[in-house]
């Protein structure tokens, strides 16, 4: 068992973010995977992760919080680091315009 730990030495983050501590599901372009929500807020999340993703990927992410119908919102990894993947939400996957709803 590996055991990493991670500080954030430096948060440029404007919104505020949610601790959580639960299961989501996300999906690429070939797989489909579940691991743990650390935080989130209307931008973004970060995904504890080991699977090697890459900057610039996009990912389907299904959010439990959501208030969009199906929960399903398109996002962009933007960082890597060992504990997992930082993603910036773009859109809800269903065609609305705002994740400010989340």
């Amino acid at each position: 068992m590996n055991i990493v730990y991670c500080k954030e030495i430096y948060d440029r983050r404007e919104e505020t973010r949610q601790q959580y501590s639960g299961y989501i599901f996300f999906s690429t372009k070939n797989s489909f995977y579940e691991a743990k929500l650390r935080d989130f807020s209307c931008e973004g999340l970060f995904i504890e992760t080991q699977e090697p993703l890459q900057v610039g990927e996009t990912i389907k992410v299904a959010l439990p919080y959501s208030s969009e119908i199906d929960g399903k919102h398109l996002a962009k990894i933007i960082r890597h680091n060992p504990c997992g993947i930082g993603v910036k939400l773009l859109q809800p996957s269903n065609g609305g315009q705002s994740n400010k709803k989340l």
